[in-house]
């Protein structure tokens, strides 16, 4: 993985922290049904469970290659960031919600899968043995 793809790693997994923080911190503060707050709580665990592990993996290997299942830590982190923003931007944007919050949620998605995307591809070459594109 390259020094500029552990860049998009690290800014992946604090851009992960970040939104999923707020999350919490909006779904504690807010008045939402009890099933939304248990789907927000859920999502967010398992995004900031990956971001922490993704996180690990940086760290424990910043002087090292990452192998192979470092690599299926941030795959498993930008893979859920792929798929997940799109569906949710797609949701935001049909339901009924404000222009300046179908905005913010775009911005949100945006950054996301623009930071994962790279991430996802390095990530797989590792994970699945295939020799690194130069």
């Amino acid at each position: 993985m390259t020094p500029r793809t552990r860049w998009y790693a690290a800014g992946l997994v604090a851009w992960t922290v970040f939104v999923w923080a707020n999350r919490v911190a909006n779904t504690v503060s807010g008045d939402e049904s009890t099933a939304a707050r248990v789907v927000s709580f859920v999502t967010a665990a398992i995004f900031g469970v990956l971001a922490v592990a993704a996180a690990v993996v940086l760290v424990s290997r910043r002087h090292r290659a990452i192998d192979r299942t470092g690599a299926g830590v941030l795959l498993a982190l930008a893979v859920l960031s792929i798929v997940y923003w799109p569906v949710r931007m797609v949701q935001i944007a049909f339901g009924g919600h404000s222009v300046g919050f179908v905005a913010v949620h775009l911005m949100l998605g945006v950054v996301a899968v623009a930071l994962a995307w790279p991430v996802a591809r390095a990530a797989r070459t590792i994970w699945l043995g295939e020799p690194v594109p130069r």
